[in-house]
């Protein structure tokens, strides 16, 4: 684990696909005892996982989202597009390919300390709409409702 101070440690830039967007302005069950919105970039290269975990962050490794690491932000994240202009996180689905300026910074909870991720700047470079699995459903097909 990296033993820089705080002030020391310069955000990086990072590259990957984005899970679970809507988390970045709305609490979910995990979340809402925390105060805590929530990036979540999947998909990681390895130089990027390499990086974070020189930095003493941790990086998860799930079945769909690959390499991943999760930042988090007392305040709501809003994400841009490529010129600037904000998206709304609800209806960035995943996979949706973006860059994410992350600082690492110190926290302790009781007995256990480490370096988490805050994100800095989001910027979605290829979106996927999100689309609720109700609108996947054809209107023809309603006389096969059982």
């Amino acid at each position: 684990m990296a033993t820089n101070n705080e002030s020391s440690i310069k955000p990086i830039k990072i590259a990957g696909e984005l899970f679970y967007a809507k988390d970045m302005c709305e609490f979910n069950q995990y979340t809402e005892d925390s105060q805590k919105y929530i990036v979540q970039l999947g998909k990681l290269s390895a130089a990027a996982v390499d990086k974070l975990e020189d930095l003493g962050m941790v990086v998860g490794d799930h079945a769909d989202k690959g390499r991943f690491v999760t930042c988090k932000s007392k305040f709501v994240i809003k994400p841009t597009d490529e010129e600037g202009d904000e998206i709304d996180p609800r209806i960035i689905g995943n996979g949706s390919k973006a860059m994410v300026v992350v600082a690492p910074y110190n926290w302790s909870f009781g007995k256990k300390k480490g370096i988490g991720a805050s994100p800095k700047r989001v910027v979605v470079t290829e979106l996927i709409k999100y689309t609720p699995a109700s609108a996947d459903i054809d209107s023809e097909d309603d006389e096969y409702i059982l």
